[in-house]
């Protein structure tokens, strides 16, 4: 089985990007013999309330959600984000969380954001955190990125051991892996490996138990990843999980 973790959905704001629409991600796991994709929106991103852009996602997966996992974008530093979640998890179906602090401005650390993570880790829901959608500083307005830190994260799952996190979008970000612990309730997406030798180091500075396959399409194309495990010197059961295994776990802990 090989399940994506890191799919998006629908249109960028800053350029045009092809391959959003749900369609057009099934017929390229198709191609890759994907079988399952953790799926969320990127119109969601630049929206200070992303809840349209949710409603937008299932619209357009509706009847393919055995396949297309959704995950909820949802801004905590937005006033009446509790009403959003209430929506997204009572009533729409989603199965985790998104979260984009650096383009909502925001750290994982504020005070103000415990209540959300609070709120996530009772209910047992998964997270996924991207660091940042594209490499670089693409655009003029994004100049004020709020970069992620390993410190935060480890703060974070220190004072919450049962909210489950999965970074994705690492891409630049190598420095965070000196400064992050490993441990059972946090999970690193490979969408940012271009190379076996990269994979196999991934796999000796982080758990390879805690690594899950991910492409970060329609951003960046899955040949990179998919050409990183098949060049990797690895275990055939570490490869099984990193395709699809740890991304079971990690829905299911």
């Amino acid at each position: 089985m090989i399940i994506d973790a890191n799919v998006y959905l629908g249109t960028w704001a800053l350029r045009q990007v092809s391959g959003g629409s749900g369609a057009e991600a099934l017929e390229m796991m198709g191609r890759y013999h994907i079988d399952k994709a953790f799926v969320s929106s990127m119109r969601g991103v630049m929206y200070r309330n992303p809840q349209e852009a949710n409603r937008e996602l299932m619209d357009d997966i509706r009847g393919c959600e055995d396949r297309l996992i959704p995950f909820a974008v949802i801004n905590p530093a937005y006033p009446g984000w509790e009403d959003d979640f209430e929506d997204c998890f009572e009533a729409s179906g989603f199965k985790g969380v998104k979260i984009h602090p650096g383009y909502h401005g925001y750290r994982i650390t504020d005070d103000f954001i415990r209540p959300f993570f609070k709120l996530i880790a009772g209910k047992g829901l998964p997270v996924s955190y991207s660091a940042r959608m594209e490499e670089g500083v693409e655009h003029w307005a994004l100049r004020g990125l709020i970069n992620p830190t390993g410190a935060e994260i480890d703060e974070l799952l220190n004072e919450l051991p049962d909210l489950r996190l999965l970074i994705t979008d690492l891409i630049g970000f190598d420095e965070i892996f000196k400064h992050l612990s490993p441990r059972d309730n946090l999970y690193v997406d490979i969408s940012h490996v271009r190379r076996g030798d990269e994979l196999e180091t991934l796999c000796r500075r982080f758990e390879p138990e805690r690594l899950l396959f991910g492409t970060g399409y329609p951003f960046r194309y899955p040949d990179s990843p998919m050409i990183a495990l098949d060049y990797a010197h690895l275990e055939l059961g570490v490869r099984e999980g990193i395709l699809g295994f740890n991304a079971l776990k990690f829905m299911s802990e």
